[in-house]
């Protein structure tokens, strides 16, 4: 975990000193998204050979789909709450 930690700091920091310079030569958005596509496709490889995961998928998916949906309408009901107790007078929607 440590290495993790590490690792993403490190690319803060050369990320936070060399902004100028990065936003000059190139752009990293196109690097970026091949890189995010390549990780999930990982992801989805490790799954895919995971037999525990395969027994256990329906369970899985319910649960998922419950957290999806408490974590949406928990977000819209805090949303609502602060929304309301804010200075401004009118939300919108």
């Amino acid at each position: 975990m440590f290495i993790y930690i590490l690792f993403l700091f490190t690319g803060f920091i050369v990320g936070f000193v060399s902004k100028n310079w990065l936003k000059k030569k190139f752009s990293i958005d196109k690097p970026l998204t091949i890189i995010v596509y390549t990780l999930i496709f990982l992801i989805g490889v490790a799954m895919g050979k995971d037999h525990e995961l395969h027994s256990n998928f329906f369970s899985l998916g319910v649960e998922s789909i419950v957290f999806a949906f408490s974590t949406v309408t928990a977000s819209l009901f805090l949303a609502f709450v602060l929304c309301r107790f804010s200075r401004r007078s009118r939300c919108s929607p």
